[in-house]
């Protein structure tokens, strides 16, 4: 009777052992990766010129790309965004609006071909406009951003 209780105590404490080890092997696995990922984990979490679109918005999310450059390069994006960032709200709300009139047009009992063009065509205003605008800000961002500061504002934004 004994052997059979050493043999079932012997079977758990193995299968213990197993699971501890799976679980510590993990653990190393998953703190390895993050470290030898840091740097550009934490460049990807800026989200580059989507995340500073974000902040000149004033959009959930934007701070995230502020909060991430150095202590001098947020006075530079806090100035441009005082000077541009009522341009990229009105962009924003503009957006906004051709895709809800695309919606309606689409929903529409009758069809109507022409003003579905001309919406689009008024997308495509607005785009153009919009990127002269992104554009603006990145030269001056550029030209005033520290090495640093030019990393997260050229982070990928991808999330992976």
């Amino acid at each position: 009777m004994s052997s059979f209780t050493s043999g079932r105590t012997r079977s758990w404490i193995l299968l213990g052992s197993l699971a501890l080890n799976l679980f510590l092997i993990s653990f190393m696995a998953v703190k390895s990766f993050h470290h030898g990922g840091h740097d550009r984990w934490e460049e990807r979490r800026s989200e580059g010129v989507r995340g500073m679109v974000r902040y000149m918005r004033g959009s959930e999310g934007g701070d995230r790309f502020f909060h991430h450059l150095p202590e001098e390069d947020r006075a530079v994006m806090e100035s441009l965004r005082m000077e541009y960032g009522p341009a990229f709200q009105e962009s924003w709300t503009e957006h906004l609006a051709d895709r809800a009139e695309i919606r309606e047009i689409l929903r529409a009992e009758t069809r109507d071909r022409e003003a579905l063009i001309a919406v689009f065509a008024d997308m495509q205003a607005d785009r153009a406009e919009f990127t002269e605008l992104i554009q603006t800000v990145v030269l001056e961002a550029y030209d005033n951003l520290s090495d640093e500061g030019l990393v997260y504002l050229g982070a990928s934004g991808r999330r992976h």
